[in-house]
């Protein structure tokens, strides 16, 4: 089996056709993603701030904070709007895969976790502010590897619908 036979098998027929056009239909964007992210709070952020003073982002970091608090809200409302809370037995985690054509709101859960997996892609602004205002030590391994990691699981249960 050829690299064409083997991303179109992996990539394509195991993956969840609601999703499959979205933004998670190639890994290739959320590798890039990942690797620019640590590419600059590692390497170029830290290069490019070595001789300038910390800038001061407290304005930017009011408003982006804001901003994040409401998305979360926002997504919690949508959340009870399709009765995540009142249908928890007829759709849960644990049933979800055998349960989820019967799901009336699916498609909205869907969109949604959509949503939420872009709100995680800005969470890396957070760590980028780190970095521009030489609060380098924020940066530890623990933050990076659970901003990635939240992006790679988010990926993965969207592409293939195991959310």
């Amino acid at each position: 089996m050829g690299f064409r036979e083997t991303y179109n098998y992996l990539f394509v027929e195991l993956s969840c056709p609601e999703t499959r056009e979205w933004f998670v239909s190639s890994p290739f964007l959320l590798l890039l993603l990942i690797l620019g992210y640590v590419y600059f709070i590692y390497y170029a952020g830290p290069r490019y701030m070595k001789n300038r003073p910390p800038y001061k982002l407290k304005t930017f970091m009011l408003i982006y904070n804001l901003l994040q608090i409401l998305a979360n809200i926002w997504a919690i409302k949508l959340h009870i709007d399709m009765g995540w809370f009142s249908h928890i037995t007829e759709f849960s985690f644990a049933n979800c895969m055998t349960n989820y054509a019967n799901y009336l709101d699916a498609t909205k859960l869907l969109g949604l976790a959509w949503w939420l997996l872009c709100v995680r892609v800005c969470d890396y602004i957070e760590t980028c502010i780190f970095v521009l205002r030489k609060k380098q030590n924020q940066v530890s391994v623990l933050h990076v590897y659970h901003h990635i990691t939240i992006i790679m699981f988010g990926w993965y249960f969207l592409k293939f619908n195991l959310f």
